[in-house]
């Protein structure tokens, strides 16, 4: 008998685009999401990471994120780690990908 694999689900996966512009491949929707306050560092550090360059717009009150994503489930994951430091989302806008 061969060695058991882990299932499929249970590997890691990064969910992101290096690109900024989305070109040929995936399509990819802009979106934007206001939190109350500042972010954590590491969470910043981890989106990075995860869904590639975000642009963050930060004053007093609240930050703003800029970026690329890749579908709904991408999304979610996003809006998971911001929950899970305790941020609060204002608002979400995404904006489809206009075909060129």
């Amino acid at each position: 008998m061969g060695t058991p694999t882990s299932p499929r689900w249970l590997k890691a996966r990064v969910v992101r685009d290096d690109r900024l512009e989305p070109q040929d491949g995936p399509v990819m929707s802009r979106f934007e999401i206001q939190v109350s306050g500042p972010l954590p560092l590491a969470l910043t550090a981890a989106i990075g990471i995860r869904f590639g360059p975000v642009d963050l717009i930060k004053d007093q009150e609240r930050t703003a994120l800029h970026g690329w994503i890749a579908d709904q489930a991408a999304l979610r994951a996003l809006l998971c780690l911001i929950w899970d430091v305790g941020c609060s989302v204002l608002s979400v806008v995404v904006r489809p990908a206009v075909a060129s």
